[in-house]
């Protein structure tokens, strides 16, 4: 693709006596060849088109990728350069259409369609595809209809893969609530003691007892068996003496 490229700018840099310069010029479409040659493809829409100087310097295009074919690192978007002048083989781009587009990387030589600082860049002889809308894997009816390799370009492509999601972020764990409450169901904590016995309601009417005395009756029995055998003593030892 590359010697094609360079063929392709040296014809259109060939000017007419009139100053005009001639259109580019590329070889019919080889689905197999440009999926060999090229060193990124990617299916995406352009989002934007900036100029980076003059009538010959290259533009950029910002193209956010949907499907990727091969060798484009993962990225939510892509720059690629090309020639601001369809003599110089310059592909157009135009804002909101999705393409098919095969770039190869900037070597940093001398070309317009090199832009500094991308690293990717394409042609008109590249065989950029204008797709219809969508983000899909390309099927045969996304292509131009009078593209007569589409059978062919497909299989060329294979299997894409579909770039990270500008919205995704990383998985975050839930937390516990602050305010949640308890479940009623809990179970106590291990070192928990068993609820005491259940005590009688507080206002439940207590039942009467009868006072007990302190002092018992048997001590004071005693001492009144003991003063009456003393006085029948001594009625007994004064009749004893009366008589003697």
């Amino acid at each position: 693709m590359r010697l094609l490229a360079v063929l392709a700018f040296v014809a259109g840099l060939i000017l007419v006596p009139a100053g005009a310069a001639c259109a580019c010029s590329c070889a019919p479409f080889e689905a197999r060849r440009a999926v060999a040659e090229a060193e990124a493809i990617v299916a995406g829409t352009v989002v934007d088109v900036r100029s980076t100087g003059g009538q010959w310097d290259p533009v950029v295009a910002t193209i956010r990728p949907d499907q990727i074919y091969k060798g484009a690192p993962p990225r939510d978007t892509y720059e690629i350069s090309t020639s601001s002048n369809s003599a110089a083989c310059g592909f157009e781009f135009v804002k909101g259409t999705r393409y098919l587009l095969f770039a190869h990387a900037n070597t940093g030589e001398d070309h317009p369609y090199y832009a500094k600082g991308i690293d990717l860049a394409t042609l008109l002889c590249s065989g950029n595809q204008v797709l219809k809308a969508g983000t899909a894997p390309i099927t045969k009816a996304d292509l131009p209809a009078d593209l007569k390799d589409a059978d062919t370009l497909l299989t060329a492509l294979g299997t894409p893969t579909a770039p990270p999601s500008p919205n995704a972020s990383p998985s975050v764990s839930a937390s516990p609530s602050v305010n949640a409450s308890p479940s009623a169901n809990a179970s106590p904590p291990p070192n928990a003691s068993p609820p005491p016995n259940a005590s009688p309601s507080a206002s439940a009417s207590p039942v009467p007892v009868a006072p007990v005395s302190s002092e018992s009756p048997l001590p004071a029995m005693g001492i009144g068996i003991g003063i009456g055998a003393a006085i029948l003593l001594a009625l007994i030892l004064v009749l004893r003496l009366r008589r003697s």
